[in-house]
């Protein structure tokens, strides 16, 4: 055991020594520790603990793909270099309090239009801060990619908080050892106990030299809560009511102009300030470095396909009133006329093609390149790609296991996707089992899933749960004509594919591996089918499809093998709104009445005794509901 005096530094000058399970007792409370060019003091009580259990189980609750410099969001979007310089100096200046604007604020919001580069600014700042080492933490919201849960924020913040400043990392993990139910608490107890309160306890025993860090949240517009938005904003801009973390922590809010965060935002107090970043003319040479650069990248890798003069100045002229001023289209025709997969001239000739009224109105102009994008798509490809567009968009499998899933082959899969470049992160092959489609701009899945905007090209999230629903059923179909269950499920994409793209060296336990990497993969899909069926259909709109569907379905396979068996199915069948829908509202003939009432019933005698109970006198009604007359008397209730 170590003992420190008062006056003495714990360990001091010490160097080239070994401690093995050692034990610290802090018998003054008061630990001298100095850092840069300040000194932090510590009151340090813990004893016997393993000090990485808090960070490990922090780490678990986080939302890792988040973060500035997640794999799963690279190549991120960001400034090209020598753009947005005003802007980012200015930040950059609010940031380090050198700013003669600066107001004393702590908390910014910049807002602005889709397509105005505030991901793109967000990520710069972010990798500017952490190079010059005063970046907090991040956070990158993501609807369309299912980053857009509030309740990972404050885990994630204070995971990285607790990484990048060691000296509030034991402030933290007390809070997590001291309650570990406090993930599962409320956002304001989470952001007093992961982060107020630790960062308070640094800045008492700090200091009065202690550099800002900045914590930034891209996107906030795109939390699936709107009443979550709108406290998260309480609890930023009143972090500074708290004097003891004052100055300490400054934070920057990107997102679009949201009801929610504008009736929460503090407009009249002083420390909180309002940016709008404007699609303007103004940006002109900015976007015109950003094309040229770009385009020239394009012409070095086709050098003797394109002259040197290519594009030439009056293309690029074009291009710029067509973009006027949205930076999101002048990158997006970017990768589109340097997609490898078609001739950049062509590319090129089909943007300047587009009709001349689209350069006054930017959006529609990106509607447009959105067009261009899928129409490059195989008419005979089409389908595919909208199929595994809109799995990704509803749900977060890996691409194996949704293509699977949707009996698309590997050769299907990428040849409908390898278009789609400019808009999304694919995973190649060997990356499938793990990564899924990722969309690169929250504007192309609204238009997707606007019919008015996308026209034959809309992807309805409610048509995206048809089809796995119907997947599902199929999936569920193949394993119970198998006594082994999951040996007949078929797999459109089976491991041979992959293991052949990644090796050309054939090894004895090859087949052994790939049999079994199969089985694998077949289970998780019947267990993702068995599971998730019901929910599937619950939030389709083809109501007429789904009844053709589960008439024909055995739902006696349901409770076959060793599946868990999911009641959600069931319990969606058993509300009227779906009674009514499903039979009233196609007027069924008295024979698919009886079918439909025989299937209903065959499914419930399905459910395990232990929860028939749970639906017992909820599925007589349904039953007497669905089986007009005394047809009802020919069926037998099940007990």
């Amino acid at each position: 055991m170590i003992n420190k005096t008062q006056n003495m530094t714990l360990l001091e000058n010490a160097h080239d020594f070994v401690l093995t399970n050692p034990t610290f007792v802090d018998q003054s409370r008061v630990s001298n520790v100095v850092h840069h060019n300040y000194t932090v003091r510590q009151d340090i009580q813990i004893d016997h603990v393993p000090r990485s259990r808090g960070l490990n189980l922090l780490s678990e609750a986080s939302s890792h793909e988040a973060l500035h410099d997640s794999a799963a969001r690279y190549p991120p979007p960001r400034c090209h270099p020598g753009t947005r310089q005003g802007l980012l100096l200015q930040l950059n200046q609010w940031v380090l309090g050198t700013s003669s604007e600066d107001n004393g604020s702590e908390s910014v919001w910049i807002s602005g239009p889709a397509g105005a580069g505030k991901t793109a600014l967000a990520q710069t700042l972010a990798e500017m801060a952490h190079e010059q080492g005063f970046l907090g933490a991040s956070f990158f919201f993501s609807r369309p990619n299912a980053r857009d849960d509030p309740k990972f924020l404050f885990t994630t913040l204070a995971y990285q908080l607790a990484v990048n400043l060691p000296e509030i990392r034991l402030s933290i993990e007390e809070s997590i050892l001291r309650d570990p139910a406090l993930f599962r608490k409320s956002l304001a107890v989470q952001f007093q106990e992961l982060i107020l309160g630790p960062v308070a306890h640094f800045l008492a025993s700090a200091g009065p030299l202690v550099e800002p860090r900045i914590i930034i949240i891209d996107a906030l517009d795109e939390c699936s809560s709107g009443l979550s938005r709108e406290e998260i904003v309480r609890l930023v801009t009143g972090a500074k009511r708290h004097h003891s973390v004052s100055g300490f922590l400054r934070w920057i809010i990107f997102s679009r102009l949201d009801p929610h965060i504008l009736a929460t935002f503090p407009f009249s107090e002083e420390r909180c300030r309002h940016l709008s970043v404007l699609v303007s003319r103004q940006d002109d040479s900015d976007i015109e470095l950003l094309l040229w650069d770009g385009l020239s990248a394009i012409r070095n890798r086709h050098p003797d396909a394109l002259p040197a003069t290519w594009p030439g100045r009056e293309a690029i002229q074009k291009l710029i009133e067509k973009c006027s001023g949205l930076f999101l289209y002048a990158s997006i025709i970017v990768s589109f006329i340097g997609d490898a997969s078609n001739d950049p001239e062509d590319q090129l000739a089909a943007v300047l093609q587009s009709s001349p009224l689209y350069s006054r109105f930017p959006f529609k102009a990106l509607d447009m390149i959105y067009v261009h994008i899928i129409e490059q798509i195989p008419r005979t490809l089409l389908l595919n790609a909208k199929q595994i567009i809109a799995g990704s968009m509803i749900t977060t499998l890996p691409l194996r296991l949704l293509v699977n899933i949707l009996g698309i082959s590997r050769s299907g899969c990428y040849s409908a996707l390898q278009h789609l470049h400019s808009v999304a992160s694919i995973p190649d092959a060997s990356n499938a089992d793990h990564g899924h489609l990722e969309f690169l701009h929250a504007s192309f899945v609204d238009f997707l899933c606007n019919r008015t905007q996308s026209g034959r090209f809309a992807v309805p999230a409610q048509d995206a749960h048809y089809s796995l629903g119907a997947a599902c059923l199929r999936i569920i179909t193949e394993a119970g004509l198998s006594q082994l269950l999951d040996a007949n499920v078929y797999l459109s994409w089976p491991t041979s594919e992959v293991q052949s793209q990644n090796t050309t060296d054939k090894h004895p336990h090859d087949s052994a591996d790939t049999s079994n990497q199969d089985f694998q993969i077949r289970r998780r899909m019947l267990a993702y089918a068995v599971a998730k069926w019901g929910s599937h259909f619950s939030q389709s709109s083809k109501d007429r499809a789904v009844v053709e569907l589960l008439l024909s379905f055995d739902f006696g396979l349901l409770h076959q093998g060793d599946h868990e068996y999911t009641l959600d199915g069931i319990e969606w069948l058993l509300k009227d709104k779906t009674r009514k829908g499903l039979i009233r509202r196609y007027k069924l003939s008295l024979m698919d009445q009886i079918r439909l009432g025989s299937t209903v019933r065959n499914m419930l005698a399905s459910c395990p005794g232990r929860k028939w109970y749970v639906l017992g006198k909820q599925g007589k009604e349904v039953l007497v509901a669905l089986l007009p007359g005394r047809s009802f008397r020919y069926f037998k209730y099940p007990r």
